[in-house]
């Protein structure tokens, strides 16, 4: 518990110059969905959820739509709690719209055509899709997310080009339905930030810090979990420190939103609030509580 203490009271001593809150107002910080039977991030004082809502849950056939598919459940239970929800949109599951059906993740839809129409983009099935999706939550999706990483294939089966196809149908028909929405593109996975980063020391001419910074990266992001690196104790507590680095600087710069990310990966070496078996990790739920507690509010000013 000492670490604990000191851990929270940097986050306070950070924030002294805290605004008085008006009203209810509350800042950036938010986190995908988790729910066990122990935690519930709902439950916690967040201002976004990200949530997924796949194609083939709402629209199995085409023209029939399931609002009671259980994506669509959970996002209207977040929204109940008074909670943002910033959706990402996914074509995946829809065999009867896709061009590569028999895969499991997302896929180009099958009549993306290679010419812009103005009346629906570049895929008629697609826009119809999120069309409708917008329609029914006009007004309680500050930013949509369209797909999720699509330069990784565990995401994306389609190429660059179609999924920019598919962005700017999905912008079009979201504008149509509602034409103050904010559109988000998927993302890059943490690998190409890595090589992209890397990339900006050699063209900077700094070979030595390319080469370190490589190293540093892809050891810490790659490396798996296994409790040979350290004492898994002593990984949980610099996991959790980082979180309310990641978390503080997010409220410095300004960002519209902060959603963590809260599962475990061994794979990736991410600590989330839960194990993997969704178990809570102590060490994460007190700093990620904690955070809430003093940045998830407008500031006046930060001092470091």
């Amino acid at each position: 518990m000492k670490r604990y203490k000191i851990l929270g009271f940097c986050v306070f001593a950070l924030l002294l110059f805290q605004s008085e809150l008006k009203g209810e107002e509350k800042g950036i910080i938010g986190s995908f969905y988790f729910s066990t039977s122990q935690v519930n991030v709902t439950q916690f004082d967040i201002t976004y959820t990200r949530a997924v809502i796949p194609w083939e849950a709402v629209e199995s056939e085409e023209g029939k739509f399931n609002w009671k598919a259980a994506p669509l459940r959970k996002i209207d239970y977040i929204l109940k709690k008074g909670i943002k929800v910033v959706p990402v949109i996914r074509t995946v599951g829809a065999n009867w719209a896709l061009k590569y059906p028999e895969r499991k993740s997302s896929s180009p839809p099958k009549d993306l055509n290679s010419s812009f129409h103005p009346e629906y983009g570049y895929s008629r099935s697609y826009y119809n899709f999120v069309y409708t999706v917008a329609k029914r939550y006009k007004g309680k999706f500050p930013i949509v997310v369209i797909e999720n990483e699509v330069t990784a294939r565990g995401f994306w089966n389609g190429t660059m080009d179609e999924y920019i196809k598919v962005l700017i149908t999905a912008k079009k028909a979201l504008k149509d339905a509602e034409p103050e929405i904010k559109i988000a593109d998927s993302g890059l996975a943490s690998l190409c930030w890595g090589l992209l980063m890397v990339n900006e020391f050699f063209e900077k001419g700094r070979e030595k810090e390319a080469f370190e910074f490589y190293k540093n990266y892809f050891r810490n992001q790659y490396g798996r979990m296994a409790g040979k690196e350290g004492n898994e104790k002593e990984r949980r507590e610099k996991a959790a420190e980082e979180l309310v680095k990641k978390l503080t600087l997010s409220v410095f710069y300004n960002l519209k939103s902060a959603i963590i990310f809260p599962f475990s990966n061994p794979e990736h070496n991410i600590i989330g609030l839960g194990d993997e078996r969704r178990k809570p990790i102590e060490e994460m739920i007190y700093a990620f509580k904690t955070s809430l507690k003093f940045l998830n509010y407008p500031l006046r000013r930060i001092q470091n």
